[in-house]
């Protein structure tokens, strides 16, 4: 909670609740019917290639973007551009698209800056100084900070009222990979202390890392939401045929004997995978199957998907 709160938020609420959210530039729709809810104390992976919305979608939660239909609501309180209530702010944190930095000023002043908007005290610039690195920097003005110590100033401003729920855009962006690792400790402690994270990052890596739930957009639609147990990798296991017709023959062989697999690749498609535990757990028999039913494999293989991997499928699946 914020130093100096004057109000409440509704405790018993989503962090992120969004319903029916669409935003278009023009005649181009950037956004198209997004459902999103968030629980307390979660990190939240936001993975989208380039163009793909996550930037709108994020402007749209702080009131920056009006959308077209839909509705947002953090922390239980509605959003609507400067129509929303100014307390809530109080409670929110964000990073976005870089920090806003004077560049005359110095680490310090913009923290004082920040206290003073806030109403908090000297105590909580110390406390977030120290949490972030940046007792050796105070006095140095914005313009000289190298990229990594701007973007730790970035994350100080948004996190020294202690919010409840904090939105980054790229929150390790210019950092050496120790701080990317102090970043990363920080984000988990945030969210073992309750506070919300929502972050959106195009290292997959640190995704995969950190999140509790990962949402992918594609061309403006929430594609799939994974979980934390389909982080670590799921398993398939990949045939491959020297032709199109012995991978469907492989295929109708392998589900007359009841194991779930589907072609892939490009088409027409010379692979067949399964996620089948029948066929996982037993690779042998898959072979065997195959072979007696005329299509011998040129590669048979169990492999580990990682959240890149599925990243990329679900965005290429959409695109096709």
């Amino acid at each position: 909670m914020a130093e100096g709160c004057a109000g409440e938020v509704n405790a018993g609420a989503p962090a992120i609740e969004v319903r029916g959210l669409t935003h278009r530039f023009g005649s181009s729709t950037v956004l198209d019917g997004i459902d999103l809810s968030i629980g307390t104390g979660l990190v939240y992976g936001f993975l989208g290639r380039n163009g793909a919305g996550k930037t709108t979608l994020i402007r749209s939660l702080l009131g920056l973007l009006a959308p077209a239909a839909g509705e947002i609501r953090l922390l239980g309180t509605p959003v609507s551009g400067g129509r929303t209530p100014a307390d809530l702010w109080r409670h929110v944190g964000y990073l976005v698209e870089g920090p806003g930095l004077y560049p005359t000023l110095t680490v310090q002043d913009h923290l004082a800056v920040a206290a003073r908007y806030r109403e908090l005290s000297p105590a909580a610039i110390d406390r977030i100084v120290d949490q972030l690195g940046l007792g050796p920097f105070s006095h140095v003005a914005a313009r000289a900070l190298s990229l990594g110590n701007r973007q730790r100033l970035g994350l100080a401003l948004a996190l020294v009222h202690r919010p409840r729920l904090v939105v980054l855009d790229e929150p390790v962006n210019g950092l050496d990979p120790a701080g990317v690792v102090e970043v990363r400790q920080l984000i988990r402690g945030l969210a073992d202390e309750g506070v919300t994270v929502f972050m959106s990052s195009h290292l997959i890596a640190e995704v995969a890392r950190l999140a509790d739930r990962v949402g992918v957009i594609h061309t403006g639609r929430l594609v799939d939401e994974l979980d934390a147990s389909q982080l670590g990798g799921p398993r398939r296991l990949v045939s491959t045929f020297r032709s199109a017709d012995a991978a469907r023959c492989a295929l109708a062989a392998l589900r007359a004997e009841h194991i779930d697999a589907a072609l892939s690749g490009a088409d027409p498609a010379t692979t067949v995978e399964s996620i089948d535990p029948a066929a996982l757990g037993a690779p042998d028999r898959v072979a065997r199957i195959i072979v007696g039913a005329g299509a011998p494999p040129t590669s048979l293989t169990v492999e580990h998907v990682d959240l890149e991997g599925l990243f990329l499928d679900l965005t290429r699946e959409v695109a096709a």
